[in-house]
């Protein structure tokens, strides 16, 4: 099967609007992603999947095309760069390349081989931001030509979308530069990403896998004829349609049929030597969260499985003379279930909540409490030391996600029934790394909850006022 690892397409969701994110390409939390597969040995045939057979490549209905669109990304995220104004994910936040200042140009070279002129224009996105109060100049040249010039002031983000006609050479050389004439007193850009699409031939100069989009030909079917390719034994992939299409070497060319689908598609060619083959499948179980089978749980707890002894203890307090209906929750079923498979993606446990929750009139159908057990670490901080993005340690130690830089825990439970960035549902962490911090954390609730009363146990409110010698 296909797959291909994650990228920031959930992020998006983080951001008001959506549209303010600043690179849709790189994840905020982990590019690993987990795909799930469904078998049926009762069923004859692909469920997903259909495997071409078609290699009639002398049949003259078959039209070639000789040219088809890639895609070029650009994009080096090296620091984290956060928003000033609270835990929200605000414009111009993410991942991006290093900055450069005043009088300084950065230099960025994609290759772009065997460019095909007269079939569509090129196409140029591009995505920066600013981390400077002042005013910026900024100039991008593609080639030596500019093609995007801006002065603009403050904290922000801006994208751009350039289109061409001009010729491509073999590698596209693009020059942003921070123009010392405004009398700014600093400056600071950093490129999130350039995204280049072009028309290029299928001349695969010594390339073993790559992507590309094709339109359908004017014959019933659509041959592809690729020269110059790493090697002969290729799989080739319609994703957009999902076939599965045999290519075979003849006359020092890779040869393919391809059906015609009304649509442009999407396919991808790598050397069988390239696959990737799984040893070993790991079986998944899914916990059934339908909130008619969990509709009386009232504290939700949730926790990692490695604090799980621990978690169940407190749960069976708080549910002493059924004061609550509490119950404990895999964070870790919850990144299966509601976050695509996107571990330590907190929008797992906003998507769970809003999930249970029933919409009603009343804050009485809201769950009354939430308490996340388990230490949470910044996705993305300057120092790799101090988050879980960049550091494989960290990410390990992070045992329940929390949200937003810094982070929040009580955006959490923002927009759950409603659209406010208010807290709808009180929530509270132990940072716990094992079973033994919540065992004692949960020595002294008992203690505290169960504490005989006494004189100094008084409640007092304490009104001050007037001038400041008078306090």
């Amino acid at each position: 099967f296909y797959a291909k690892g994650n990228d920031g397409w959930l992020d998006s969701l983080l951001f008001e609007p959506y549209s303010d994110i600043t690179n849709p390409y790189y994840s905020l939390y982990t590019d690993t992603a987990y795909y799930y597969l469904t078998s049926n040995y009762l069923l004859s045939g692909n469920k997903r999947v259909t495997v071409e057979t078609d290699t009639d490549f002398s049949n003259p209905s078959y039209q070639t095309i000789t040219n088809c669109i890639v895609d070029v990304l650009e994009q080096n995220p090296q620091y984290y760069y956060g928003a000033e104004n609270g835990p929200l994910y605000l414009k111009g936040e993410g991942w991006f390349d290093v900055s450069f200042g005043i009088g300084q140009t950065v230099t960025k070279t994609l290759s772009t081989p065997g460019f095909v002129s007269g079939i569509e224009p090129t196409k140029v996105n591009l995505s920066f931001a600013t981390k400077s109060h002042y005013g910026h100049h900024l100039n991008v040249k593609m080639n030596n030509q500019t093609i995007y010039d801006t002065i603009f002031w403050g904290l922000t983000s801006k994208k751009t979308t350039y289109t061409t006609t001009g010729n491509l050479t073999s590698t596209t050389i693009f020059d942003l530069s921070s123009i010392d004439d405004i009398n700014a007193t600093t400056d600071n850009i950093e490129l999130a990403y350039i995204y280049l699409t072009y028309p290029r031939n299928f001349i695969f100069n010594g390339i073993y896998k790559q992507n590309f989009r094709i339109k359908d030909s004017n014959g019933s079917k659509t041959l592809l004829q690729i020269e110059q390719f790493l090697n002969n034994n290729v799989v080739l992939w319609d994703l957009t349609n999902h076939r599965r299409i045999p290519m075979v070497y003849q006359n020092s060319k890779l040869n393919a049929i391809v059906p015609n689908s009304g649509n442009e598609k999407e396919c991808y060619i790598i050397s069988e030597d390239s696959v990737k083959y799984i040893p070993k499948l790991e079986k998944k179980n899914f916990v059934n969260y339908l909130p008619t089978v969990i509709n009386t749980t009232d504290y939700v707890i949730i926790t990692n499985n490695l604090l799980w002894t621990g978690a169940t203890a407190y749960k069976d307090y708080r549910n002493l003379n059924n004061k609550y209906s509490a119950n404990c929750y895999d964070v870790e079923q919850l990144y299966d279930q509601f976050s695509y498979g996107i571990k330590k993606h907190p929008l797992a446990i906003k998507n769970f909540l809003k999930y249970i929750s029933t919409p009603s009139n009343s804050n009485d159908s809201l769950i009354k409490y939430v308490f996340l057990i388990g230490k949470g670490i910044h996705s993305g901080t300057w120092s790799y030391w101090e988050s879980f993005r960049k550091n494989t340690a960290n990410f390990e130690a992070c045992l329940v996600p929390s949200y937003g830089n810094p982070s929040s825990d009580n955006m959490l439970t923002t927009k759950i029934l409603t659209n406010n960035n208010t807290n709808e549902i009180p929530i509270g962490r132990i940072a716990a790394t094992n079973n033994n911090e919540v065992n004692i954390y949960l020595d002294k609730v008992i203690q505290h909850e169960n504490a005989s009363a006494a004189e100094w146990m008084k409640r007092v409110i304490h009104f001050g006022g007037g001038n400041t010698t008078e306090l």
